[in-house]
């Protein structure tokens, strides 16, 4: 099991990951391949807000593939986020996701993001529909 600390480096610069983390609500780091972040998906029970999983050594393409998943994930109102620089994924309910997204834009929160993180931002608000 991974320490405190490393999750909360994980989970930097997310206004949200202090309470979850202090409330439990962040499960994980798990290691994964594919097959383990589907079947977290098709399993997912709300026990955690967010899971985290770390990509075995092989899998280095795990960026694209979440990516390619969204509309998977979408289907049980999930999404993957990879985060390449970190090496992990988090897992976790679409629709919190883009609410607390909403909140974040009003307080001026994506104001530094870069185009790219904006476009990120905006393709999975669409995806919630």
């Amino acid at each position: 099991m991974f320490l405190k600390n490393e999750i909360e480096w994980m989970s930097e610069g997310c206004p949200y990951s202090a309470a979850a983390l202090k409330g439990g609500l962040i499960g994980g780091p798990i290691k994964a391949t594919a097959k383990t972040v589907i079947a977290s998906a098709i399993t997912w029970t709300d026990k955690y807000e967010v899971i985290i999983f770390r990509p075995i050594f092989l899998w280095r393409n795990f960026y694209s593939w979440c990516i390619k998943k969204e509309e998977f994930f979408a289907e049980f109102d999930l999404i993957a986020i990879p985060n390449e620089q970190k090496q992990f994924i988090l897992l976790q309910r679409l629709s919190t996701l883009v609410k607390a997204g909403e909140e974040l834009m009003k307080n001026g929160h994506y104001d530094k993001y870069t185009k790219e993180q904006m476009k990120d931002y905006e393709r999975r608000r669409k995806l919630n529909g």
